[in-house]
């Protein structure tokens, strides 16, 4: 992926608890899985930096309108403050695709968008994840709202939608769901909301490798001196450990990393996590690194 300019669409967090073009104006790619929910990837994989594995006869037929002046796939939010979306609500962009492969992360009110770009191999993969490995134009955004209507109370303070749109020769398609980070506590064996959330964290991981740019060397560097001076022996993280990358216009860039150390004497549960934030505060400040819940030295 290759970034154009610098930018910024989505608020940055403290911690990560817890990532074709030779017909015109169609082209048919891809032969594959049409069911089942795609993994979730590592950030690297998301993005698509490490090579596509897909050729033509592993994917379904993916068939992109290459004469499409908007973009063929968009994931955005709507709504917020307990406030359900109403008609004419404007979105809140945080990706768009595009037919020649162009990503557009940002552009809303006070935010500057950035521009990169997916290879032909990228493009086909992002559209295989979305489309056939988690069966999009399956989804039905009135038939999860009633399925999970009465189940449990989904209200949740400042949330917002999730909205995904697609543009293809197979139609066009669009889904959307209600807080989906909550939605996918309560709703743990909700397939479609699986599905989803499988997709949005795909786009996200996107959005943070569009932030990250070209600086990843250089954030390693820095975070990575800063693990050796902990004196824990800890191994040096790498990108794909990586949570979120994100920037402000005034040329504020945080970068956050996670991983998973043992729990003590063998015990059972959920793993300890350790965070990394790598942090700049604007143009004019020089980066600071903070950690958080690291193992204790033995």
């Amino acid at each position: 992926m290759r970034v154009q300019t610098p930018g910024d669409d989505f608020a940055i967090w403290a911690l990560i608890l817890i990532a074709v073009f030779a017909l015109v104006p169609t082209q048919v790619l891809g032969q594959g899985e049409k069911d089942g929910i795609g993994p979730r990837p590592k950030p690297q994989e998301a993005s698509g930096i490490s090579n596509a594995r897909l050729t033509e006869a592993e994917a379904d037929a993916i068939q992109i309108q290459m004469d499409t002046k908007g973009p063929i796939f968009v994931y955005g939010a709507i709504g917020g403050d307990l406030v359900a979306p109403v008609a004419g609500q404007k979105m809140n962009t945080k990706l768009q695709v595009f037919a020649d492969g162009k990503l557009v992360v940002g552009g809303g009110i006070g935010v500057p968008r950035i521009e990169a770009k997916f290879t032909e191999p990228e493009l086909v993969e992002f559209l295989d994840f979305v489309v056939n490995r988690n069966g999009f134009y399956q989804l039905d955004s009135l038939d999860i709202k009633k399925r999970m209507a009465g189940k449990e109370s989904l209200t949740v303070a400042d949330a917002n939608s999730s909205v995904f749109a697609i543009d293809l020769l197979q139609g066009k398609h669009e889904v959307a769901v209600y807080s989906l980070w909550n939605a996918i506590k309560n709703f743990p064996d909700f397939e479609e909301i699986q599905r989803l959330s499988a997709i949005e964290n795909r786009c996200n991981s996107v959005i943070s490798q569009v932030h990250l740019g070209g600086e990843g060397d250089k954030v390693l560097k820095i975070l990575n001196e800063k693990v050796a001076d902990l004196g824990l022996g800890l191994a040096p993280f790498t990108l794909d450990e990586m949570r979120l990358a994100a920037r402000r216009a005034n040329g504020r860039f945080q970068v956050s990393f996670q991983r998973a150390w043992p729990n003590p004497d063998g015990a059972t549960g959920t793993p300890n996590l350790m965070h990394a934030i790598y942090f700049v505060k604007d143009a004019n400040s020089q980066p600071q690194v903070t950690f958080y819940n690291l193992p204790k030295k033995k």
